[in-house]
């Protein structure tokens, strides 16, 4: 029996805000530490999976910098080998977008012996099914540490970044169904738009990306959200502006959408080169502790401090509604990781009208096998029960008897899932694993 599942699934901390609360659980660890890695996620025989591409291990070597490729099974919480990226040069600062299920590689820098480093143009086209790369056209322009992010499961827009010997204001754009790149209304030729290691995301027809840094001597942090709204009927036409925000001052940070707004998961507040240490000084950087989320309905930002999570040196978050993992990256320290993280936001559980927490609900034996029991003493009869894979969909529900309920998993595979309990007097959600 996989016990074993049980000390990889820790709650490691919960940072509260008026409305819920930031989870964060440590899953399954990756075959070896790596950072810098382009990361995604896929379906595969109906499983979510998450994938990572190239990347540098624990060595911060030159040397260390690599094409090796990981998948994830999010149902049997299990990590595998798969081919590697088939580029003759090992890369760094690559993205990875998914659109229609299809993952696309783009970019990134090749660090040399001697200390020279140069950006791709490659894209590889990776084929869950399959489990085969095919080569995509070549990108006009090479780049690496770009914004990358995709527009209606369509068109993969990839903007800035560093091109072998500055920051470009170029926005490429690739499609694709007919394997071409587009040439996107380019960013003002500026250090406000310009910028490597920014992230973003696009909601709707508008186009997020903050933080980055400039291409002066000292490689200094853009604190800058930059907005850039698409015309959907001719996507390649993008109007462009920026606000400064002290709370996007962040460096390879990872981006994604929450309630509707687009958010900033970790990253670096000094900018530093590809082993942590800071350019200008040498000194080693740490990660930020916080999740930064711009409200668009205000035009205000939000920071969530001491989320339990210190991560930088990311290249993606994989999304699944508004639970986020990241894999691997660059832990406090300077030290690479080998973590996948499970970030959600649960709403605090509220207080029943009998003054029992909602919390106060238990759930054992957990790893389970066949059957687990809900105890949850002072709950009524109108306490309903919800179990949930792992990529969201509705299992099975219940209602609580008398303040316990036993319940059947001798047919759930082996895997992850997500307990919800639902009365008049709020929410409460719990994850368990089966393990057989």
């Amino acid at each position: 029996m996989k016990y074993f599942l049980a000390i990889l699934f820790i709650t490691l901390s919960i940072g509260a805000n008026s409305q819920g609360t930031w989870v964060v659980s440590e899953l399954a660890s990756m075959p070896e530490p790596v950072t810098n890695n382009a990361v995604a996620g896929a379906m595969l025989n109906g499983e979510f999976h998450i994938y990572s591409f190239m990347g540098l291990d624990s060595t911060k070597l030159w040397s260390g910098i690599h094409n090796r490729s990981f998948r994830y099974n999010t149902a049997t919480d299990f990590w595998d080998t798969i081919p590697q990226v088939p580029d003759i040069l090992t890369r760094i600062a690559g993205s990875a977008s998914t659109v229609k299920n299809k993952i696309y590689i783009i970019g990134g820098y090749h660090v040399y012996q001697s200390g020279n480093e140069i950006s791709s143009k490659n894209i590889f086209i990776y084929n869950p099914d399959s489990n085969v790369y095919t080569s995509g056209t070549d990108l006009p322009i090479p780049t690496d540490d770009h914004v990358q992010c995709v527009w209606r499961d369509s068109l993969i827009y990839i903007i800035t970044g560093w091109s072998n010997t500055g920051n470009i204001p170029n926005v490429q754009i690739y499609d694709p169904t007919n394997d071409t790149v587009l040439s996107g209304t380019p960013i003002p030729n500026s250090d406000d738009y310009k910028a490597f290691g920014a992230s973003g995301v696009i909601i709707g027809d508008t186009i997020y990306y903050a933080g980055g840094v400039n291409d002066s001597w000292i490689f200094t942090i853009q604190p800058r959200l930059r907005k850039g709204i698409i015309n959907p009927n001719q996507p390649d036409s993008i109007t462009w502006s920026f606000s400064s925000d002290s709370a996007v001052n962040i460096y390879r940070s990872a981006a994604a959408v929450f309630n509707n707004n687009p958010i900033w998961i970790g990253g670096g507040a000094s900018a530093y080169n590809y082993d942590g240490l800071e350019y200008g000084t040498n000194s080693g950087v740490d990660p930020l502790d916080n999740i930064v989320q711009y409200q668009r309905s205000s035009g205000l930002f939000s920071v969530d401090t001491s989320i339990g999570l210190s991560i930088m040196d990311l290249r993606g978050v994989v999304q699944m509604g508004n639970q986020y993992l990241i894999a691997g990256g660059m832990d406090t320290g300077q030290v690479i990781s080998d973590k996948l993280y499970w970030i959600e936001y649960i709403i605090t559980p509220a207080i029943s009208e009998s003054g029992q927490s909602l919390a106060d609900i238990h759930l054992f034996p957990n790893p389970t096998t066949t059957t687990f029991e809900i105890v949850a003493p002072g709950l009524g009869e109108d306490s309903r029960w919800c179990i949930y894979s792992a990529v969201g969909e509705l299992m099975r529900v219940g209602r609580v008897n008398n303040g316990s309920s036993m319940i059947d998993t001798e047919h759930y595979a082996s895997g992850i899932y997500l307990l919800r309990v639902d009365t008049e007097g709020g929410i409460a959600e719990i994850k368990f694993i089966v393990a057989k």
